[in-house]
């Protein structure tokens, strides 16, 4: 007897979702692609709601249309979606489920035509839309940007260069082993200090 294709498609998840846990202590993200979701079910969230340390999730070439029941994600900061056939209910979903992203990827989306709700996220710095409908809407790019916190929308900032997450993220690292270099530099000043100090009271 053949199985119903949601039985099917929730095994193909749990079955990607064991592969990718697999020798991790502490799962913080999933990457599903190529795989035929269609629309989330409850139960598919459900198994994505175990690992509460999840912090990107990415579903791309998924044939995704309706994502009503991804919720309870609140601690995603990275979200990609790449290539499936989402419409303006995702946006709409998006902004209510999803309130602490940093990077959203909608490219490949061709319903999406109206991107204006994510001016909602607050914390929102990398925004990906190219090749949906939206994109292509007059001066969209300057109503996004009035958000100050957003770095850039499809790899380029507010004056058409060229952003990379990495790039930012490699440049954020540096700055913290500036100032552990600092901090050390610091740190050996107040020992050599303290040993003159110890010095001098031997001495006397």
């Amino acid at each position: 007897m053949l199985r119903d294709s949601k039985v099917e498609t929730l095994i193909s998840l749990k079955s990607e979702i064991n592969a990718q846990i697999e020798g991790q202590e502490d799962v913080t993200y999933f990457v599903f692609e190529n795989m035929r979701f269609n629309k989330f079910t409850s139960d598919m969230t459900k198994l994505i709601l175990r690992y509460p340390k999840l912090s990107k999730l990415e579903f791309n070439s998924c044939q995704l249309s309706n994502i009503e029941t991804l919720v309870g994600l609140q601690n995603i900061t990275k979200l990609s979606l790449q290539n499936n056939s989402l419409s303006n209910d995702a946006i709409k979903h998006i902004v209510a489920n999803f309130p602490n992203l940093i990077s959203l990827d909608l490219r490949g989306n061709p319903y999406i035509d109206d991107v204006k709700p994510l001016n909602e996220l607050n914390q929102l710095q990398y925004l990906y839309i190219k090749d949906t409908k939206a994109a292509q809407e007059a001066n969209i790019r300057d109503f996004l940007f009035k958000q100050q916190q957003l770095i850039a929308i499809d790899q380029l900032d507010r004056e058409n260069q060229e952003v990379f997450e990495d790039d930012r993220e490699e440049d954020d690292d540096d700055d913290l082993s500036d100032d552990d270099d600092e901090y050390e530099s610091e740190s050996e000043e107040q020992s050599e200090e303290e040993i003159d100090k110890l010095q001098k009271k031997v001495k006397n």
